[in-house]
C-alpha cells in the first residue's frame, strides 16, 4: 500500500488527475451508473445543450478491462514524461520578458518554476481545443466521427514527448527496446495491425487489387492517424522547434553579442512572427503578471530617480567647514 501511495505521489499533478478521472469514469461505466453514449463527443450535442461532452470525451476510454489498463499505463507514461520535463523557459516568452535582467529576471523565473504544472495544463488544454475543432470540422465536412478524443490526446502527447527526447531508450510491450523517436510509429503500426480492421484490404492491395487503395486511405483508422500526427507535429513545431530552435540561439555569448550590436546601431530586432507565436502559446496568467510587473516597475522608477538625485546632491553640494583659527578667536 505504501508503495502504491509513493507511486501516486511521484506522478505529476496534471497527469495524476487525468488518470484518476479516466479510472473513475471507466468504473462508473462498468457498474452501469453512467452511459458511454452520454459522455462521448458528438459535435451537434457538445456545442448544443450538452457541453459537458467537451470535457468527458477526454476521460472516456471504454470500460474497465485489461486492454484499458495497458492503455492507461501508456498514457500515464507519455504524459508524465512530458509534464516532468515541461518548462516555460524565457526564450519561449515574448521579447519584453527576455529584456529583463538582474533581480527582475530572477523573480520572473521563480514565478515560472512555481507554475510548471499549471503551464503544462494550459498547453494540454490548447491541444484539446485543437482536437475538438479539427474533429468537429471533419464531422460536418465528411461525416468523420471520433467519440473518444482522449485517445487522440494521448497519441499527441506521446509523439511530443518522444520528439523532445528522441534518443532515450524505451520499452514497447515490456519486451522490445528502441529509441523513443520510433515508439509512436511502432504503436500506430500495431494498433492498425490488430485493431484497424483494414488488414484484409491491405493484403488485397499488395496482391494487385489497387481499386481498394483510395477507400483504405479514406478509412477511419487512417484519417485518425492523419489528424493525430498533423496536430502533434503542429504543436511540437510551434513550441519546441520554431521558438526553441529557429528563433533562439542556444549560444549565449553569440546571442548577447548580436543583441548588443543591433542595439548599438539602433536596429529594430523585433520579429513579429515570433512575437505572435509566443503570445499565442503564453498562458494568460503571465499576461496579468507581466502587466502588474510593468506597473510596479514604472511606479518604482520615479522613486529610484529621486533617490539617485538626492544622493547626487548630497555628494556634489559644497559644505562649509569652519576654519580652526576663526573658532579660536570666536568666543561663541
Amino acid at each position: 500500500m505504501d508503495l502504491l501511495l509513493q507511486w501516486v505521489r511521484a506522478v505529476p499533478p496534471v497527469t495524476r488527475g487525468w488518470v484518476a478521472g479516466i479510472l473513475m469514469i471507466s468504473i462508473l461505466i462498468k457498474l452501469r451508473l453512467v452511459s458511454k453514449t452520454n459522455l462521448a463527443f458528438i459535435p451537434e450535442r457538445a456545442f448544443g445543450n450538452e457541453p459537458w461532452r467537451l470535457v468527458t470525451t477526454f476521460f472516456l476510454f471504454d470500460e474497465f478491462s485489461f486492454e484499458m489498463i495497458y492503455y492507461l499505463w501508456s498514457l500515464e507514461r507519455s504524459s508524465r514524461m512530458l509534464e516532468s520535463a515541461f518548462m516555460s523557459k524565457l526564450h519561449l516568452f515574448p521579447q519584453e520578458f527576455k529584456r529583463l535582467s538582474g533581480r527582475r529576471k530572477e523573480l520572473v523565473q521563480e514565478f515560472i518554476d512555481r507554475n510548471r504544472s499549471l503551464d503544462y495544463l494550459y498547453y494540454a488544454l490548447q491541444i484539446c481545443a485543437s482536437i475538438a475543432i479539427v474533429n468537429s470540422t471533419l464531422y460536418y465536412k465528411i461525416g468523420y466521427v471520433s467519440l473518444m478524443l482522449g485517445v487522440n490526446l494521448n497519441d499527441i502527447l506521446l509523439y511530443i514527448s518522444c520528439r523532445e527526447d528522441p534518443d532515450a531508450e524505451v520499452n514497447l510491450m515490456w519486451v522490445i527496446r528502441m529509441r523513443a523517436a520510433y515508439l509512436p510509429w511502432c504503436i500506430t503500426f500495431f494498433n492498425l495491425l490488430f485493431f484497424g480492421n483494414i488488414l484484409n484490404e491491405v493484403v488485397l492491395i499488395f496482391a494487385g487489387n489497387f481499386s481498394l487503395l483510395i477507400p483504405v486511405l479514406k478509412s477511419k483508422p487512417l484519417v485518425t492517424i492523419y489528424v493525430t500526427y498533423s496536430l502533434a507535429h503542429f504543436w511540437w513545431f510551434l513550441r519546441s522547434f520554431l521558438l526553441g530552435k529557429v528563433y533562439h540561439d542556444s549560444n549565449d555569448r553569440r546571442r548577447e553579442l548580436r543583441e548588443k550590436t543591433l542595439e548599438k546601431y539602433n536596429v529594430n530586432s523585433t520579429n513579429y512572427t515570433r512575437e505572435a507565436v509566443a503570445w499565442f502559446l503564453l498562458p494568460p496568467w503571465y499576461w496579468f503578471y507581466f502587466r502588474q510587473f510593468l506597473i510596479t516597475t514604472a511606479s518604482d522608477a520615479p522613486n529610484s530617480v529621486a533617490s539617485a538625485s538626492n544622493e547626487g546632491n548630497t555628494l556634489n553640494e559644497p559644505q562649509f567647514v569652519p576654519n580652526e583659527a576663526e573658532n579660536a578667536h570666536n568666543p561663541n
